[in-house]
């Protein structure tokens, strides 16, 4: 760790440790911020769009996620070559797809195929439409589980885990990362409309959608089902449950400090969550599991 890394990391501990207290300290105040202050917030806030998603830029994203996969397998000891790989949520396919170039037999779900690309399809990755708390697979099918951004959505995060070791082979293996978490800085996931960090904890749904509209920024989700809000706790629990045949190999959770300032200056809006603080910092997740044989 550098020293500029270190004071970064000393720096944002301590506005973390102030906006902590102020959230302690609260009594009473406003549960939202008021209309008028949506566009000066937007103004300090600008979504750097570093990321794309056109066919390139997510064939790359998804070649480097196969290598960390690949990695990672090698490193416990297994091996992509010949596995039966199961993907949830798994959008365009394409991590799919290259785990296939290089020997599985992969299998992609998701709730609409509207992402699903065509190259997957060439690849022989096998696509269904299904609900991941559902599974339509017999018992111990696959030797590799995975998901990436897929639990913070899942409607029982609870029931697909279960699915998960349900079709899992004696000695699989599973990965899932996810991030943001819903009560997390940008855990409204729209961030590509309004980069306000809290968008959705400090200002009313009506208020930030009809801000959105009148700015003609992409629009903005709004179904109750899309996020399942579950808290940092809950999926601490989920993991950890000593589930007999399931061992947790790697557990980390992911902070985010930058943004503590906006719960310091506005700790009435995040005290009427009602959530422990940790879930304001807690990003996301990443699990590696194995089950045994």
């Amino acid at each position: 760790m550098t020293i500029r890394t270190q004071a970064s990391k000393i720096f944002y501990g301590i506005k973390k440790e102030a906006a902590k207290i102020s959230y302690h300290k609260l009594k009473k105040g406003p549960y939202y911020l008021p209309s008028e202050l949506l566009s000066q917030l937007d103004a300090t806030y600008s979504y750097d769009n570093t990321v794309f998603y056109d066919f390139e830029s997510n064939l790359a994203r998804a070649k480097e996620r196969f290598t960390f996969l690949n990695d990672k397998l090698e490193g416990y000891g297994k091996t992509l070559k010949g596995a039966e790989v199961l993907e949830l949520g798994c959008g365009d396919g394409l991590i799919c797809a290259i785990m296939n170039d290089h020997g599985s037999r992969s299998t992609a779900v998701d709730l609409d195929d509207t992402l699903f690309d065509q190259y997957a399809t060439d690849r022989g990755v096998k696509y269904f439409t299904m609900d991941a708390t559902k599974l339509k697979f017999e018992d111990a099918s696959f030797d590799f589980i995975f998901s990436h951004n897929g639990f913070e959505h899942f409607s029982d995060p609870e029931a697909v885990y279960n699915e998960c070791n349900r079709v899992l082979k004696p000695g699989g293996m599973m990965y899932f990362q996810f991030n943001p978490l819903y009560y997390s800085p940008f855990g409204y996931h729209g961030y590509k409309s309004i980069a306000i960090p809290y968008l959705h904890i400090l200002f009313s749904q009506n208020d930030f959608t009809r801000f959105a509209k009148s700015q003609n920024r992409p629009e903005l989700y709004t179904s109750p089902d899309f996020l399942n809000k579950k808290q940092v706790g809950y999926f601490r629990d989920l993991f950890n449950n000593n589930t007999p045949d399931l061992k947790v190999l790697f557990y980390e959770e992911e902070k985010n400090n930058y943004f503590v300032d906006l719960i310091r200056k506005f700790p009435s809006c995040f005290k009427k969550e009602n959530v422990p603080f940790e879930n304001f910092i807690t990003s996301g997740i990443r699990i590696w599991v194995k089950k045994s044989i």
